[in-house]
């Protein structure tokens, strides 16, 4: 069976890869609809820079530098507010705060889908993603977790420190080694999900925009965001449930056991199908009254009416015992016939009332 620390280990790995899959997917659309990275703020820093002394880094885009600003506002503005509610619910600040904006994001993807927007004002919904992928950094890195999942530049560090480490100081420590593994999957899952966006883009959907695509986003994120802290802080709806399925585990084991018991016991003390063979004599345990007649005592189970049986039928063979006349003894009805022989042979022949006697 696998150890409670692989189980812990894994669970953690899954969900950082599941993070990184989405912010992959999700940045793909984000650069195609608004020119702008909704779940990392390093190229957006880049762009205002190059707007700051430059021209626009799109060719025929609108966006100028304030909104650039405004973008890196909003995300920051959600790891605050993850933060805040973090601390006044320790271990339940990403599934709290990530609903309200989960469903701003939901609403945004449905109004582009209904609504042609001006090219003027389209670029204004960028702001209804962005702070959602604010907490999902800060969630990251500060929670459970303790690692980045929208960004590369740190595990791209990371596996060439354990590179460095392996080739100079020879085989990798258990934990590095675990760590190695989580930078190098986080980045395959990165990978991953830009690809899968783009096939979306290219082949799904009517135009580079794919209105639409990331309607499924908002909900995978609440999920993960509650499996994220239940990672900190196991939630008692599924604690119950995992007690629930290990007692019926228990109950199971213990049945199984009690059964092989039964059939190690011997043919003198067996219980079959309610009775009970005790050396030779039965006891059923549907019977009213004991083999001596009497009733049984308010209250008693099959174990207590057999041993009160066996009680008395010991008693009764003692008694029995002890009442026996002596080897050659003659009952009192062997004496009554001897003393009529004695009278009637008195007379007679001596030798006859001398064999009546003996």
């Amino acid at each position: 069976m696998v150890s409670s620390d692989t189980w812990r280990w894994r669970k953690h790995r899954t969900i950082a890869c599941a993070f990184s899959f989405v912010s992959g997917y999700v940045d793909v659309f984000s650069v195609s609809r608004w020119k702008v990275f909704v779940t990392m703020m390093s190229g957006n820093l880049i762009f205002i820079g190059k707007l700051a002394f430059g021209k626009s880094p799109y060719l025929g885009s609108h966006q100028k530098l304030p909104y650039y600003l405004v973008v890196i506002i909003t995300y920051f503005l959600g790891s605050v507010a993850f933060l805040c509610v973090e601390r006044r619910y320790p271990n339940r600040g990403a599934s709290i705060v990530s609903l309200p904006f989960a469903v701003i994001m939901m609403a945004v993807e449905f109004i582009a889908i209904l609504d042609k927007f001006s090219e003027e004002y389209y670029h204004v919904l960028v702001l209804g993603y962005t702070p959602l992928f604010g907490i999902l950094s800060s969630a990251s890195l500060n929670g459970r977790l303790g690692t980045t999942t929208t960004m590369a530049t740190g595990h791209i560090l990371s596996l060439a420190n354990a590179a460095v480490k392996r080739c100079l100081d020879g085989p990798l420590s258990f934990q590095d080694r675990r760590k190695t593994c989580m930078s190098l999957q986080i980045l395959l899952w990165l990978a991953f999900g830009a690809s899968v966006g783009a096939v979306v883009q290219a082949r799904v959907a009517a135009d580079l925009r794919a209105h639409g695509a990331l309607v499924w986003v908002a909900p995978a994120m609440l999920v993960l965001f509650f499996a994220h802290d239940h990672l900190a802080k196991p939630r008692s709806a599924v604690k119950m449930i995992q007690n629930s399925y290990r007692k019926r585990q228990e109950a199971n084991s213990s049945s199984d056991d009690g059964e092989e018991t039964a059939d190690a016991m011997p043919e003198c003390a067996r219980l079959e199908q309610g009775d009970v063979h005790v050396f030779g004599h039965e006891f059923s345990d549907d019977s009213d009254e004991d083999s001596s007649g009497g009733d049984e005592g308010p209250g008693e189970n099959w174990a207590t009416r057999t041993l009160r049986r066996l009680t008395t039928l010991s008693m009764a063979g003692r008694d029995r015992t002890v009442n026996a006349p002596p080897a050659g003894a003659r009952s009192p009805e062997e004496d009554d016939n001897c003393e009529g022989d004695r009278e009637g042979d008195r007379e007679g022949d001596g030798d006859a009332y001398q064999r009546a006697c003996d």
